[in-house]
């Protein structure tokens, strides 16, 4: 259904595109559903809507650069405190978060944000912010995945657990403290994340393991 829906909006868009209402077809997915069924029937209270495109684009580069909780708490806890992943300090070696599949692997990191930045992932272990369907043609070559936001019924577990990548969802900013090329060891079967070429790490005390 997903992939129907996003043929159908992408035809559209190329339709809007060569009418000139759009400066390319994917700038449809910054309309909603209403504004362009207005823009089909020639009732949109604009004459173009690209200026408005153009402001949404630039909130949406603001909304990219927010740094979001790695947990929310409840009033009432909905399980045991002790059950949530417990974040990093800046100064820990080790970073925790839910371990979805299985493993132990030591490989290099490649931080990446977005799925069309190019990158050789060969036997690498991938960083993300998130991963959702357009992400998944990364995975194939992977030898680990950590993510920063997710959970045990997220696009990054689901996937990973039919591939058999060792990963390791809600890590709390690990784009941030994890940095291409550097050496890391993964154990997602206790969601455990060591840096191995600690630089300028050396001599700090090692994060605590529960």
């Amino acid at each position: 259904s997903f992939g129907l829906v996003r043929v159908y909006m992408r035809t559209l868009g190329l339709k809007l595109h060569e009418q000139n209402f759009l400066n390319q077809p994917d700038d449809i997915h910054y309309l909603t559903l209403e504004e362009i069924d207005k823009l089909l029937s020639a009732q949109f209270v604009l004459d173009t809507p690209k200026d408005l495109i153009a402001l949404r684009k630039s909130q949406y580069q603001k909304w990219q650069s927010v740094l979001l909780p790695g947990h929310i708490k409840a009033s009432v806890p909905l399980r045991p405190e002790a059950e949530y992943a417990t974040p990093a300090t800046e100064t820990s070696i080790f970073l925790s978060g839910l371990g979805c599949c299985p493993g132990d692997v030591v490989g290099e990191v490649v931080v990446i944000h977005h799925p069309s930045q190019g990158a050789d992932l060969h036997g690498k272990i991938l960083v993300a912010p998130y991963t959702d369907p357009g992400w998944t043609p990364l995975f194939s070559p992977l030898a680990g995945l950590i993510v920063e936001h997710g959970s045990m019924l997220s696009h990054a577990a689901i996937i990973a657990r039919e591939l058999q990548i060792p990963t390791i969802v809600g890590v709390a900013q690990a784009t941030i403290r994890l940095r291409t090329g550097m050496r890391v060891r993964i154990n997602s079967t206790l969601g455990k994340i060591e840096i191995l070429d600690k630089g300028s790490h050396d001599g700090i005390a090692k994060f605590n393991e529960r």
